[in-house]
């Protein structure tokens, strides 16, 4: 295969003028432009911990959702500390739990604001 001369010159133009990210004016229209854009505002979240400790003189049933007839999902026993995400209702506690969250009755936890709402 023999290319001319001419040829040659017009493919390195093109070679060229791709590695310089150039326009060669082979197209009648523009080539569209891809253009990202990068969030510059940062979130952050903050969170409160609060702590309690398990005051059930033996075992404490970790519930999926608040309530006696809700099912259990864990024990916790005596002593046992708990991380509370805040969240109260009827008298129960939400825990973080494994890497979730599960729910207490407040009764049974050191002093918490979760006992109050009933």
């Amino acid at each position: 295969m023999t290319v001319s001369r001419a040829t040659l010159s017009c493919i390195l133009l093109v070679m060229t003028a791709l590695a310089c990210n150039q326009s060669v004016g082979l197209a009648d229209k523009p080539e569209p432009v891809m253009t990202t854009t990068t969030p510059k505002a940062t979130v952050m979240t903050v969170m409160t911990t609060i702590k309690a400790t398990v005051t059930a003189m033996q075992s404490l049933n970790v519930r999926q959702f608040p309530g006696h007839d809700k099912p259990g999902i864990g024990v916790l026993y005596h002593g046992d500390i708990v991380v509370m995400t805040g969240n109260c209702t009827r008298g129960w506690a939400e825990i973080v739990w494994k890497g979730g969250v599960a729910w207490l009755n407040a009764r049974y936890l050191s002093d918490n604001k979760c006992k109050d709402k009933k």
